[in-house]
């Protein structure tokens, strides 16, 4: 996952019309996204970890935190992209690389479309979650 605090340093060295990114309320808003998707996610994934140690199968949360836990990367990944602008591609930051990752991550151990396909099946009880 992009790390926030990565971004956020970035985006206090970065000047724009003579300011810091960091002072941008859109550069504020997406990092704020990110702070909450990566805590959000963190806690789908512990939720699912502790099902797992109870021996229970887990289906449904360990789909869904893969799902929610890889789109946040994306994401973050995306935003963070935005927001170092065309250091995004230089070799000395780690953005460009984070950004081809994270999209593997909502590709591997099954799609994302795939996981969401299972998680609305379990809704409707149209599959079993245990």
């Amino acid at each position: 996952m992009a790390d926030p605090a990565l971004v956020e340093l970035l985006a206090t060295e970065r000047v724009v019309f003579g300011h810091p990114v960091s002072e941008f309320q859109i550069v504020q808003s997406k990092i704020t996204d990110m702070e909450v998707g990566v805590h959000t996610a963190r806690l789908l994934v512990e939720d699912a970890a502790r099902a797992l140690q109870r021996g229970e199968r887990a289906r449904k949360l360990t789909a869904m935190a893969k799902m929610y836990a890889s789109d946040v990367a994306f994401r973050s990944a995306a935003d963070a992209f935005q927001v170092h602008g065309a250091y995004g591609v230089s070799p000395e930051y780690r953005i460009g690389r984070l950004y081809r990752d994270a999209k593997v991550l909502q590709i591997v151990e099954g799609s994302n479309d795939l996981h969401r396909a299972v998680i609305g099946e379990m809704a409707v009880g149209l599959r079993r979650a245990s």
